[in-house]
């Protein structure tokens, strides 16, 4: 007979670990939208071996579990998580691991926020990563997601991955990672980004503040309000936002939520949101954008937990 998850024998196999953890941790606290119920536990594990423990110990009793960067591009269930969230939040060390003539190669943890890295980089006189100003969420949900703007992408600049499966460590060149258009081989694929290497080419500093400017410029137009960042995929011909606005959706509400005024592609927690008041506006943008183009929007972001 196939063994049930039972909540206290991860508890009780959780004791016998140094990984920090907390139980009944509220996910909405976690998530750039600040919506999500809680979840049954929350590791944080500080290291790589501990990252695979954690894994591998969930597996070992039969615990679903799922891994959550900077909480950008996911939306959690009002009921939570049955099961254990990894943070990679404690995995945030950055350096730079060697240079060869004008090149460098920036080595950076899955929970280093992007804001990090690119201000690590310009610091260090490295350009490459101004595109990525702005771009909420951390180095190991950039990998997920291949994410990116303005035509560029993070598979772009990267070089290798360090990649974790519950049992070992390897590493994955940039061809093996699977990267394409917001995707990779990470999501759902039984292994998970650790770090990374990056590649990145002397400049001068104010040059790499003036292009870094140049990207957040840019993103003006994206809302402030708390979002998941972008909801659904572009499509090959058009941009989602463009077709979710001339549906005339802009300013649409759904309880707490609201399709923003200020680009139809990001919907806004304007108070007290609900992931079912999400998850209504996506349905809404979904069947209108179909009934006007024919075109089904494919959402970008990921669910966490479960959703009627």
């Amino acid at each position: 007979m196939e063994q049930i998850y039972d909540p206290e024998r991860l508890a009780t196999a959780l004791v016998a670990t140094a990984i920090p953890h907390v139980r009944g941790e509220r996910l909405a606290a976690h998530t750039t939208i600040g919506i999500g119920g809680t979840a049954d536990f929350y590791l944080t594990p500080r290291t790589e071996a501990e990252f695979n423990e954690a894994v591998a110990l969930c597996r070992s009793v039969r615990a679903k579990f799922t891994v959550l960067g900077g909480g950008s591009n996911v939306l959690v269930s009002d009921a939570g998580f049955r099961g254990a969230v990894i943070s990679t939040e404690k995995l945030c060390n950055i350096s730079v691991e060697k240079r060869a003539g004008d090149l460098a190669f920036i080595r950076a943890e899955a929970g280093v926020p992007l804001a990090k890295l690119t201000h690590f980089a310009c610091e260090n006189g490295l350009g490459g990563t101004e595109f990525l100003a702005g771009i909420p969420g951390s180095v190991g949900g950039a990998l997920a997601m291949n994410a990116g703007c303005f035509g560029r992408s993070v598979s772009d600049i990267t070089v290798s991955v360090q990649a974790a499966d519950g049992r070992k460590t390897v590493i994955l060149s940039r061809e093996m990672c699977g990267f394409a258009y917001r995707n990779s081989v990470f999501p759902g694929g039984g292994i998970f980004a650790i770090s990374a290497l990056f590649l990145t080419k002397t400049a001068k500093k104010d040059k790499i503040e003036e292009t870094t400017k140049a990207f957040l410029s840019m993103r003006r137009g994206q809302p402030r309000a708390r979002s998941m960042g972008s909801v659904f995929k572009n499509t090959a011909a058009y941009p989602a936002g463009r077709l979710i606005e001339e549906s005339g959706l802009k300013g649409t509400r759904a309880g707490g939520a609201c399709i923003s005024q200020e680009h139809a592609n990001f919907i806004v927690n304007v108070g007290s949101a609900s992931a079912e008041d999400v998850r209504t506006l996506i349905a809404i943008a979904k069947a209108a954008v179909r009934e006007r183009t024919g075109i089904t929007l494919e959402e970008e972001i990921r669910y966490i937990g479960e959703f009627t």
